[in-house]
């Protein structure tokens, strides 16, 4: 069996947690209890949707902490 994140031509979903973090995930497997699916199409239009959309890696509970440390609020 081939590996389903391989396939170029494959349908896939973009998934969310509560993190702020991002999946690529292939459509047709089960969406893992936490995460959401935000978005589905082919693997470049999701991989894009990723791209545009997830502007800061770092999960969102250790972004709010580090915000508080700032001298200064940046949003």
């Amino acid at each position: 069996m081939s590996n389903p994140f391989d396939k170029e031509d494959g349908v896939f979903a973009v998934l969310g947690n509560k993190d702020g973090q991002y999946s690529l995930w292939p459509s047709f497997i089960k969406v893992p209890d936490g995460w959401t699916r935000l978005a589905e199409g082919g693997k470049q239009v999701c991989l894009d949707y990723i791209k545009e959309n997830w502007i800061d890696m770092r999960p969102r509970k250790s972004a709010d902490e580090m915000e508080i440390d700032l001298p200064f609020q940046t949003r």
